[in-house]
């Protein structure tokens, strides 16, 4: 069942907002599925955003099984200074256009010491952006990173996990 109301997203991901954020996760969008949602705080069959961030930034860490809590790790991901927000901010209408003033006024707010773009399409689109906006120097991934799900996971983590756990060493 899709999910229509977006501020039930931004509710979710207020409870685990940082301050301050030291590193902004961008990806594409919020799931047309709710249950997949990266703040929902049970664990979905499907939630490989999840999963395999947490395993970037927490290598050893237990990542929960499906109907499992999430909330040890996101609790974790808050207080490590993470903090994942979506470009486009509603899973059945996304228009990078459309959502561009939102999300880059969302990202000046959060005022991020880094920032890891997710998602090829992400990189492509947001990028360019960012240096416009005077904060390339803060962008971690200078290249374009594939979403980890769907047989990704090892290109993503490859890219991803040495620039993560640098920050973290």
């Amino acid at each position: 069942m899709p999910l229509t109301d977006v501020r039930v997203y931004s509710r979710a991901a207020a409870k685990y907002r940082p301050k301050p954020v030291r590193l902004l996760w961008v990806a594409h969008a919020p799931p047309a599925s709710p249950e997949r949602y990266f703040y929902f705080e049970t664990m979905s069959r499907h939630d490989s955003l999840f999963r395999e961030v947490m395993r970037a930034m927490f290598p050893g860490a237990h990542v929960p099984w499906t109907g499992e809590s999430k909330k040890p790790l996101l609790r974790a991901f808050r207080d490590a200074g993470g903090y994942l927000i979506d470009l486009h901010k509603d899973p059945l209408r996304p228009s990078a256009e459309k959502w561009w003033p939102v999300t880059k006024g969302q990202i000046r707010r959060l005022d991020p010491a880094h920032i890891v773009l997710l998602d090829k399409t992400v990189c492509r689109f947001v990028r360019p952006r960012l240096y416009e906006m005077g904060l390339g120097d803060r962008l971690l991934t200078r290249e374009d990173v594939a979403f980890p799900g769907s047989g990704w996971q090892s290109e993503f983590h490859d890219i991803v996990d040495p620039l993560v756990r640098g920050l973290y060493a």
